[in-house]
């Protein structure tokens, strides 16, 4: 590996990296904004705020971010009642306490960041979940797997 290409490497690991302070204050003096799902959830809690910076100098856009997130015993069991504030989120569960409730989260949500600048979203907890639950549905034919997401739907040859 050519030492730019890992310059280019670890400028964009360090980009993605996360920078997690609990700022539970700040976040409500600021106000946040909230997705759609999330404001069907108007109960939503910032617990934590994300700061990612750019060290590259080039404007970010739907810049992926992903990181884990610890959270005290007792907090949440459901991965569907957390989420990022103005952005939508995938939620992983990487770890339980021993009541249940999760240790360890995964986020994965996209965020923009200006050249050189600073982007901060806030994870929240809602009492509800965050994100109404979709069915997906599966129909098989003689000739093919028809998978409907409801967001996409699509068709596999057998």
């Amino acid at each position: 590996m050519s030492q730019r290409r890992f310059a280019v490497w670890v400028t964009l690991a360090v980009v993605a990296s996360f920078a997690i302070f609990s700022t539970q204050a700040e976040s409500s003096e600021r106000g946040t904004r909230m997705s759609k799902p999330q404001q069907a959830a108007a109960a939503s809690v910032p617990i934590v705020d994300i700061h990612v910076e750019d060290h590259s100098g080039a404007p970010r856009r739907s810049w992926p971010i992903t990181g884990g997130v610890p959270l005290p015993k007792g907090t949440v069991s459901d991965p569907a009642q957390i989420g990022i504030d103005g952005a939508d989120c995938q939620a992983r569960v990487l770890s339980r306490w021993s009541d249940g409730s999760i240790r360890w989260v995964l986020l994965d949500y996209q965020a923009d960041v200006a050249g050189g600048g600073k982007a901060t979203n806030s994870v929240v907890l809602s009492p509800k979940p965050l994100v109404a639950p979709q069915g997906n549905t599966v129909t098989e034919t003689a000739d093919e797997i028809v998978v409907d997401t409801g967001a996409l739907k699509f068709a596999v040859s057998k």
